[in-house]
Parts: structure tokens; sequence; C-alpha cells
């Protein structure tokens, strides 16, 4: 797909985001949507000619001359090229022929959708010749998806200039940021309109970057010179004009030393802003150097078009003339149609075009045992370099342009310049291995630019990522170093890379991510390298690398050890030492004491709460003889369940999802049979960031059907078999007697039972350990970690034994011992490590008789049954109903059923558990948290998909372990947390003081501080309360009969009125009630302000207008006073002041989109979805972040005393010693927009935005 299709897609689905109302459509707006209309109309009439009239408007040789793209995806004839044109060229806008100095303004050879239409904050300007450009555009495109591209031949090269043109000369390019990529016009000429039009818009444009790809501003007709001893001088004119546009530039951007060294011959480019990147929008090449497996006959990988004699066309003709017999060249790129026959000899194959995206898969079929780079022109960068280094095999390569910097520090790349190419073969096979190649499955962009990040945003909302750099981990050490470059700020950096390679670290590391603050520097290559974070001001000190060191642990999914060096500490040249959750780390050790590294981790919140999230599997679902014997023949609990849900099609039965799993019928749910949907569960423990399965393992030692010891233990081989992508499965013993349990038996005959005594110790012990040196069964401080499910049957001597015992095997095998985890089921477990299962049976406080059964009262389980335990690990369930299991043979009377677990109460239950780990201090094995249960089908104790409420549970899950293990990423917004001061998930205190049935869809809530001054809104009321039912929150006052008739709700005295709208919003979700808006106000005390933020709903004709308004648009996501309508540019200091990092972080935090607009007051009308969006399963965790008159408010406290420096710790410490003031709830400073609570104006239309809705304002 080429860019501009990408673009267009792109922004189709955009259209919608960015359309925002404000009262009716102005009639400017209709005109130019006429005009459009107009151009659209003339393009297909055009669109219609007939054949005859297409092939006398193309000329096919141009038009694969013009697009290479073409040729690249087989494009190749006359016939292809008229096809190509007629089905797809006129729609992306292709031009046809040559005709650059006949345009008129009904030419049609510009697509009307690229005219400027739509606003866009970014605009790339490129030709459309593909290559590296076309690669590098793309992948910003992918990083930043504001972006608008635009064929360079739109803006036309001679000087007709017509309404196109004028177009964009009227607004096209204010407050823009352009990327321009290329002055490339047709003919090879400068495109000199283009620089004509940005400098008579240069005030308006925001931001002119120019990215060198060539050297074409130098050399327009030969933008690839071929490189010969002597230089070739540029033309005069080319090095003025030159000089002239770069002066234009904001930025100018080099992505080699070597190219910015080659124009700095000729230009002084000490007189421009240029900026030699770190990191170029890439994809992320390997770390690690390989060499090809030992075999008879290699093959040599050559990537890119070689027709051109600048790709080195001829030069490959010569290596391969003279190459050893057992080589063959494989060249990517090309087929044997563009060369004269018989041009190359038959030791290199033409294998034609390829797909980036595919392009591992097809050197791994190929077989590719080097690579080959041949170009005798000075490459600027090589996108095809980053393809072959991903790889880690054998790079050669002529000694040219940006080939020798690239691959600085890898030691598997050899010259081709001053040496034979078989001397080097022969080189690299000596070095050769039994070992295959392992190349990279797929093809993925490296996200984490920082160059671009601050090139193009300032570095607004970095958000580093580390999906792929846990594909590179193999040491499991990483090393974070900042440095600030001024003084002998750079000088530090190099010292300090030369101690850690001299002490034997770098081998050990497996990436060195950087932070540079100040004046910009292109650091040398290293494939270790990353830069992560750049700045040229140095006064943002240490704080952007901590902020990413915590993302990087909240979001990292393999464990590492943790390195700090902050180079700008004086007196603590080596600042942080931290090993992050269970790796061993004697080498980082070793060497932090010898360099006497401090363990001060200052400001940097490493998050050791982290928690692990293992449901319970049960690997049942297929025959076993035993149940046949036992209950009948075929019974499985899928069966049993599709019996029942046979004989009552009740949505309250679920079953499994047969459209997610791909099965026909739910009696296709067979783990032994199927392995697909063990593959799918696999998927999904990735997909919603659980860590893995306890599995239920069956141990009996009498079993007098089969005489075997295990009992379904197929299913769990299988998982030791999978590639499980780094989860980890650990094993619970059911050792619960089937014989003597009605629910797992239906006959007396035989017994499966288990006795304690020696033999059965020793013989579980050696089952045990086959499983425990499995690579994916989890392990903790190299201990496996077991669980016994029924402790309480087995006498405590046997226990003491057991874990003697299997702790003694285990180190005999390697491990440093077991962690044995019992179930806490009866309260009185003497052994240092437990669990608590639920729901416990064994406690019936919450359980009462219906009947012939039982029913489970799930809320008041939830207050009841759960308390704040000592127990080492937690478990949450959802439901439990075990119908199905007891319906054949019918034990029905045995039935046990959950009530009252309502989506609300099941949210609380998740907050209550998480409460207990985030109070306690939680390290290695109390970081593991269990769900009961993954798959148990017959117990109705599913979150995996069920055809009935689909991902709901996985869903409802993902939202809060994200947000726990993710907090430390957000030390500004999740301030509270990290210190400590607050817990996220205390529930909200209010209470319910006068209650109303609502059947309304409109709400209107009402924040009255103080009851006193109801008299004051009670007009506004009267306006509204016939079309919305009124929910009012109170803190002071007395509740009279003219109050009463709404719903009332006392709320104590915290976040102003948001925290009045959170207690509503709870209260409206406990009830689960259906509504569609709220309009939100609340008790202004400036009359002034409040005349104006209730100006939009102060008569019935506006009230009337809104409701008509939105039944006509249920699009319509805001309504609200027009003159509180803000807008600013890029975080006006003016406006957003100091609520800026808290609207950083939150934007990060809920993945929303940039806004330059919000509405002042939280007087509004928003819709349900805005809301849900935000604050459904959120509603604890922005509660407890708010302030009351006692509380401490970081942001405001920094901006109070302008000490944006001093850890927050010691700052929280200084409030607490009455030292400093923690806030301004009563507003008496003045000090405006700091606290939290200022945040949430800010962000309803960044939602609307990210939601595609639109709003209105009146």
């Amino acid at each position: 797909m080429s860019y501009i299709d990408k673009y267009n897609i792109y922004k189709k689905k955009n259209r919608k985001s960015r359309s925002i109302i404000e009262g009716k459509v102005e009639e400017r707006d209709k005109i130019a949507e006429a005009k459009v209309e107009e151009r659209d109309k003339i393009a297909e009439a055009k669109l219609a000619d007939d054949e005859s009239s297409d092939n006398n408007e193309l000329d096919w040789k141009f038009y694969l001359d013009k697009y290479p793209d073409l040729r690249i995806n087989g494009v190749k004839t006359k016939e292809q090229a008229f096809s190509h044109w007629a089905t797809h060229g006129k729609e992306e806008g292709r031009i046809p022929n040559n005709r650059n100095c006949q345009l008129n303004s009904n030419d049609i050879f510009v697509n009307s959708n690229d005219i400027f239409v739509n606003s866009d904050d970014i605009i790339q300007i490129c030709h459309q010749f593909g290559g590296g450009t076309k690669c590098y555009m793309d992948f910003l495109l992918s990083k930043y998806i504001d972006i608008k591209i635009i064929d360079s031949n739109i803006i036309k090269i001679n000087n007709l200039f017509n309404s196109k043109i004028n177009e964009m000369n009227d607004d096209s390019f204010t407050n823009k940021t352009i990327i321009l990529h290329h002055l490339l016009g047709l003919g090879d000429i400068i495109n000199k309109n283009i620089v004509n039009i940005i400098e008579k818009n240069k005030s308006k444009i925001k931001k002119l970057i120019f990215v060198v790809h060539d050297y074409f501003l130098l050399y327009p007709k030969n933008p690839n010179p071929i490189k010969n001893k002597d230089d070739i001088i540029p033309e005069q004119q080319n090095i003025k004009f030159a000089e002239y546009f770069l002066k234009l530039c904001d930025v100018v951007v080099f992505n080699s030393n070597n190219c910015y060294n080659n124009f700095h011959k000729y230009i002084n480019l000490n007189n421009y802003n240029c900026i030699i990147t770190n990191s170029v929008p890439d994809i992320l090449t390997t770390n690690y150097d390989i060499y090809p497996s030992t075999k008879k006959h290699y093959n040599i990988g050559v990537l890119g078009k070689l027709e051109y004699v600048h790709k080195g066309r001829d030069l490959l003709k010569n290596i391969a003339n003279g190459l050893k017999s057992n080589y063959t060249i494989k060249v990517f790129g090309n087929t044997c149609d563009q060369f004269p026959e018989g041009f190359y000899p038959n030791n290199i194959k033409l294998l034609g075009s390829y797909d980036n995206i595919n392009i591992f898969k097809i050197l791994e079929k190929e077989q590719i045992d080097m690579f080959l780079f041949v170009s005798t022109f000075e490459e600027t960068y090589s996108f095809t370099l980053s393809i072959a280094m991903q790889t880690g095999l054998p790079i050669i390569y002529n000694d040219l342009g940006s080939y020798r910097e690239r691959l600085l520090g890898r030691t598997n790349v050899f010259s081709i310049t001053n040496s034979n190419i078989n001397d080097i073969l022969e080189t690299i096979e000596t070095k050769s291995s039994a070992v295959g190649n392992i190349l990279p499955k797929e093809f993925k962009i490296y996200e984490n630019n920082a160059d671009w990040n601050y090139i193009l945003y300032d570095n607004i909302n970095v958000n580093f990522k580390t999906e792929l750099i846990e594909t590179q981990i193999k040491h499991h050490n990483i090393c974070f170093i900042h440095f600030t470059n001024k003084d002998r700020g750079y000088e530090s950096f190099t010292k300090q890379i030369e101690l850690i390679k001299k002490e034997g670290l770098y081998k050990k590391l497996d990436f060195i991510f950087i932070t540079i603050l100040g004046t910009h520097i292109k650091l040398p290559n290293d494939p270790k390298f990353k830069v992560i974070y750049y700045s040229q001001n140095y006064d943002e000190g240490k704080y952007p690398t901590q902020n990413i060191i915590n993302q990087f642990l909240g979001k990292i999914n393999v464990n590492c050890n943790i390195i700090y060096l902050n180079l700008d500490n004086q007196e603590n040249n080596f600042f942080i030492l931290n090993s992050n959750n269970q790796t061993e780390s004697s080498f980082i050790e070793k060497w932090a004491k010898k360099q006497k590294i401090f363990h001060n981790i200052d400001f940097v919140s490493f998050n050791e709460n982290k928690l692990m999230v293992y449901p319970i599997y049960f690997p049942q679902f297929h025959e076993i003889y035993e149940n046949n014997i036992n209950f009948y023949e075929g019974y499985t609990d899928i069966n049993n369940l599709m019996l029942l849900k046979n004989s009552c099609d009740d949505d309250n039965i679920e079953v499994p999802d047969l459209e997610f799993f791909n099965i026909k019928s739910i009696c296709e749910y067979d783990l032994e049979k199927n392995d697909q949907i063990i593959d799918k569960q696999i998927s999904l423990l990735n997909e919603y960031n659980l860590d893995g399965f306890g599995m239920y393992y069956y141990y009996f030692t009498v079993n007098t059907i089969t005489n075997t010891k295990l009992i379904m233990e197929k299913v769990i081989n299988k998982f030791f078999e999978k590639n499980l992508y780094g989860k980890k499965i650990f094993l619970i013993w059911a050792n619960e007697n089937w014989s003597d349990n009605p629910a797992f038996t239906n006959s007396g005959k035989h017994k499966i039972l288990n006795i304690y005594d020696q033999n059965s110790l020793t013989e579980n012990i050696q089952l045990l350990i086959n499983f425990f040196v499995q690579d994916s069964y989890l392990k903790i401080n190299n201990k496996p970690i077991f669980f016994i499910h029924h402790p309480f049957l087995i006498d405590n001597i046997f226990l003491d034994n057991f874990e003697k015992n299997l702790e003694k095997e285990c180190i005999n095998k390697g491990f440093n011992g077991v962690y044995l985890v019992l179930n806490n089921l009866n309260k009185d477990i003497k052994q240092n490590l437990t669990y608590n299962m639920h729901p416990n049976y064994k406690i019936n406080r919450s359980i009462k008789t219906k009947g012939n059964g039982w029913v489970l009262d799930y809320h008041k389980y939830i207050s009841e049954d759960i308390s704040y335990s000592d127990s080492n690990i937690e478990t949450i369930f959802f439901d439990f109903n075990n119908t199905a299991r007891l319906y054949k043979p019918d034990k029905t009377h045995l039935v046990t059923n959950t009530i009252n677990n309502s989506d609300y109460n099941q949210s609380r239950m998740i907050r209550k558990i998480l409460h207990t780990y985030f109070t306690r201090e939680c390290v290695d094995i109390n970081n593991i948290l269990l769900v009961n249960a993954w798959n148990e089908w017959g117990e109705k104790m599913n979150i995996e998909p069920s055809s009935e409420r689909k991902f709901y549970y996985l869903i409802k899950l993902n939202r809060y372990i994200s947000f726990h293990n993710s907090l430390y990423n957000y030390p500004r917004l999740f301030n509270k947390y990290i210190l400590k001061i607050n817990n996220p998930y205390k529930e909200i205190d209010y209470s319910l003081i006068n209650d109303k049935h609502i059947d309304n869809k409109l709400i209107c809530h009402i924040h009255i501080s103080n009851l006193g001054v109801f008299g004051e809104f009670i007009n506004y009321i009267n306006l509204i309360k016939n079309k919305f039912t009124i929910i009012i929150t109170y803190s002071f006052g007395i509740v009279t009969d003219e109050i009463s008739q709404y719903i009332i709700i006392k709320c104590n005295n915290r976040g102003m009125d948001i925290g009045g709208k959170l207690c509503a919003l709870d209260f409206l979700y406990k009830k689960s009630c259906n509504y569609t808006y709220i309009l939100f106000l609340h008790s202004k005390s400036n009359i002034e302000k409040r005349i104006k933020y209730f100006k939009f709903i102060d008569n019935n004709e506006k009230i009337n207008r809104i409701l008509e308004l939105l039944k006509q648009n249920n699009n319509i996501m805001a309504v609200f006073n027009k003159e509180l309508l803000i807008k600013y540019n890029d975080y006006d200091e003016q406006i957003v002041w100091g609520t800026k990092p808290y609207i950083t972080e939150f934007l990060d935090f809920m993945d929303l989109p940039y806004e330059n607009s919000f509405v002042e007051g939280n007087c509004i009308l928003l819709k349900k979805d805005i809301l849900d969006f935000i604050f459904y399963e959120n509603t604890t965790i922005f509660y407890n972040l708010l302030n009351d008159v006692n509380s401490f408010d970081l942001n405001w406290v920094r901006y109070k005393y302008q000490d944006f420096k001093t850890n927050p710790r010691k700052l929280y410490n200084m409030f607490l010693n009455k030292q400093i003031v923690g806030q301004d709830f009563a507003s008496n400073s003045k000090l405006r927009d700091c606290q939290i609570e200022h945040l949430f104006e800010r962000i309803w239309l960044n939602v609307a935005k990210k939601l595609n809705g639109e709003w209105y304002s009146i």
C-alpha cells in the first residue's frame, strides 16, 4: 500500500473526529464543499472517458519511469501499465504523462482528496518514487498519525498559479509542521515553486523540517553521484540555492555523519540548525552478531534494485565472476528482464521484488547466510542495510557512504574495498557453527525515536514502548545513562562507556538506553546504544530518564536488572542499581560493588508491586475412563453443559464462544483433540497481559479404575510442549478424594483417593520434578512454585516431610529450593506461604439454603467474607453455579448458585482484592494473584470468551491489572499512590439520603457544596426538572422538603464539584442506570461566572434546541456555552499553565489524542460514552486522587514553591512536618490550575475526539 493510500484511508477514518460543531456551519465552509464537489464531478467526467482516450492520455514508458514502485510490484509491460492506470492510477492521482508546462485549473492529475480540505497537524511533502525515502515516510506516518502526505508534484512546477495553489497559499500552512523530504520535480529539476510557496507562507508555518535523503540539492541532475577518487564539485548556482533554502528551514535533519560532512564541504552547515539523528524511523536492528551454520554451499543475499549503475550493478558482476564455486548470490529486487540477456553469470539468481512485511520469511525460505552491499555511490542511510543488520548475519560491504559508521561495533562485518571477497568468505566459514541461522519472524518498526519526538512534538507525551525490546533481551541486563552535553558532559559519557567495556559489563548488557540534554550530538554508532530522550533544555534534569525507567519497568514483561547512571550527579558518578523482580543478578552486583555504585533510588519509583496474574485452569473436557465409569459413557463438563443449555436456552447459562474458538458445537471444546483451542488460550494470555495458568494437578495414590497415579495429565503435557511466548505454568494439587465426594463420583465400587505415606510422598515428588525442570514452569528466585489445594486433609507431620523432601530434591536438581503454598481454607495453616481461595465453601456466612440447594450472596460475601488477611496470595472470582456439573446424573439438589454478582459488585471484588496487594509490600511470590477460574465451565467460573458475555471478564480484569502494573509510569498523575498517601481501590464514601426510580435517559447532576444556597439555583432547576432526572450532591447543610423531591447524595468535601460528580457516577453505576446524557452543573460561588457557566441552559428555548439537536444527531458528545470554549496552541503556558504535567500523563494513560481546545468550568452536557470511557472501572482510581482540606498535591506544591527538583517524598515529608502547604483547596492563594481537580475540564473534548464524536456550542 502506498503512502498516498495510507493517507487517504487515514483521512476517511479521521473526518468524523475532526468535525467540530459550533452552531450552524459557516457559509464559507459550504462554498468550499461545493467547490470540492464540483472538482469531483469534473474528475468523474474525465474518468468516464473511453479506453481510446486513455490510450492517448497515457505515456506508458514515462509512467513506469516516473513510478518505480510499479515495476517493483510487477507492472512492467505496456499492457500492464495501461491496466494499472485504468484501475488504480487515476484514482491514486498518478501523472500519466509529462505535461508540467501545460497545466490549467481543471487538470485532474491531482486527486481531489489531496487538496487541502481537512486540517492536519503535520504535512509531509515528497516525491512518489518509492525506495528508502518512502519507507522513512511510512514509518513516520505509522508513529505520528496526524500526518498528511502530499506528492511534491501537486505543487506545480510552472508559474500558472490557479485555484489549487491559491488554496494552499490561504490556509494550508497555518500553524502546520511541514516535513519536506524532497524538492525533486518532474524531469529531475528542482521544484522551486515549493520553496517560493513556503517562503511566502513562512510566517504562518509552525515549523519547517527538511530531511536530507540524498544529494539532490547539490546535484539535481544526478542526486546519487558515483564515488570516484576526485569529488564532483557542485555548480555554484546549486550551492547558492541550497544556502537560500536551508536558511528557511527551522531544522535540517541528516541521517548520517557521512552525508552531513559531504554537504559541509560546500555549505557551511554551522550557519543552520542541523541535527544528525541518533535514530531514524526504522526497524529495531539486532544487538547480536551471528555466523551462518556450517554447510557445503552458502547463499549471499543482495537487497535492492541493481539495474542502476550507482546501485552497484557492475561491481556485483565483477564480484560474481571471481566468486568461489560453493557460493550463490541471490538478488532481491530485480528480475532477469531488467538486464541484458546473459549480463550476470549463473551464480547470480534474480528473485524479483519483495515486500518489506514479508522480507524475513523470504530470507529464511532462501536460506540466506550473509549479505553483500555493493553501492558505488554514497548511501545517506540505507534502509536495506537495516534489514540485514536485523538478522545479525555477516555483512560484506563496499566502504562508501554511511555503511561503515552504521556498522560500527559489530564484529561480523567486512569491507571489500581493500580485501578479496574470497578471503572474507573464508574467514566467515571458519567462524561458522552447527547452530542454524535464526532470523526474525516479522517486520516491525521500533517506535522509541527520541530525535523525532523532540523535533515534532517537543517531547509531549513521550510513550516508551517495550514490545520489540523484549524480543532482543538475552542477558536480562539493561543500562540507562543520563548526561548533559555541556562542559565535560560528553567526555564523562565516553569515559563511562570505556569503563563499562573495560570491566566486562558491556558484554552482559542487552541495551544501553541514553538520555541527552543540551546541545544535540550524534553519538558513535553502537548496536546496543538507543537514545531514548533528547531535549535542548538541560534544566529538565534527571526526570525524563526516570519517567522512562518507570515506564519501562511498568511495561516490560520479562525480568531485567537495571543500572541507572546519572552522569550529571557530581557526587555519585555511579548513581542507581536496582534488580527488577526475580532474575539473579550476581554479575551486576559484583560489578556494582567494585565500582561502588550507590543504592540511592531517589525519585525512580520501581514498581515492586507489579502483579503476576494466573487464572486457574481446569484440564478436563475430554473423555477419561474414570469419568466414564463413575458417571456415564462420554461424560465431560462440556457434554453436561450442552444438555443443560438444550433443556433451557437461558442466557444465564454460558457456553464457550463458538466463533472465537472456531468450533461448530460446544462439544468440540475438547482440549485433548483440538490443539487450536489451547493455541487461542495462549494468545489470550498475551493479549490481556496475563502471566500464565495455575493448572489443577490430579495425583492419587489409589486409582482402582485405571491403576494410574495421574489423571488428566495429557492436557498439562500439551502446554509444556507448546511455545508459551514467555508465559508460565505452575501446578495446584487438587488432592481431594473423588471416592467419597458425591460431586465427583456416581459409583461406590471404585476408589480414587490419596494416602499420605512415605511411598506416595517419594513418588509424587519424582513426578513433580519432571514438570519443574520444564522451561515454561514458573520459578521465582530459581524456586519452582507448587500449590496444595486441600492441605487440611493432610496430617501436619506429612506436610512438613513433604516440604522438606521436595526442597531437598529441588536443590539436587539445581534449583534454589521450592515455594510450597497452601490453601488457607480453614484459616489454621501454620506454613509460611498460604493463599486465600474464593469462594471459600468452608465459610457459610454468605451461603444460605434455598430449597434443596444453596445460594451464595455475592454482595454479602464481598462485604463480610473477604478480609484483609495475612495470606500471601489472594483470589478473584466472578460467579459460581455448578448446575451443569451436577445436571447428569441428576444431583441438582446439591447445586450452589450465586446471586447479586452484578457488574458493579464484580468490580468491587477486584478492588477489594487489589486493595490488599496495594496496602502491603509485595515482592516475589507475594505478587501472584489467582483468578478462579479460566475455564471451569461446569461451575460457571470462566473468564475465557463465552458466546453470551464474549470478552467481558478479560476486559474488566485487564483494565484493573493494567492500571495497577502501570501506575508508576505516571509519577505526577498518580503521585498520591506512589507516595502511598491514598489507596486507589478505596471505595467512595457517600450516603444516599433520598433515592428515586430512574427511567429517564437524561440526568442532571448539580453539586451544591452547601445546601444553604439551594434557593439560588431554583430557577434553573425549575427549567430542567421536567426533562431531566435530578441528582443533587452536597457536603454541608440540611435537606428540606423542597430538596427532598430529588435524588440526594451526601458526600465528603473532596475534589469540589469533581468529587460530587464521581459520587453521582458511582451511584449510577451501582444502579446499572442506562441513561444517555448527563448535564453537569455546580454551585459556582462567583455569581458572574455562574451566570456564564449556566448561560447555555438559562431558558426553555435553549434547552429545547439542545434536546432537539440530540434527537437529530446521536453523535454529539458534548454541549456547552460557546463563550466557555478556549482554544490554545501547544499547551500555551498562559492557559494550561501548571495543569500541563497532569494533562500530559493523563492523555498518555488514557491513550487520548491531543486537542487544542477545552471548555472552562465543568458545566457541560456530556454523553454517557465520554463518562464511561474515563470513569467506567476507574471511579475510585480518580476519586482517591482528589484533594480535601488536608491533602498534599505534588503538582500544586511544585508550582507554588517553584521547586521542580526536590524528591517528591522529601516534599511530602516537608508537608507532614508543616514546613510547606500541600494544596489550596480553599482557593486563597490565587495559584491557578495546578491541582488535580483542574485536569478534568481540559479532557472532555479529547475523549469526544477519540470516540469520533462531535460537540455543539450554544
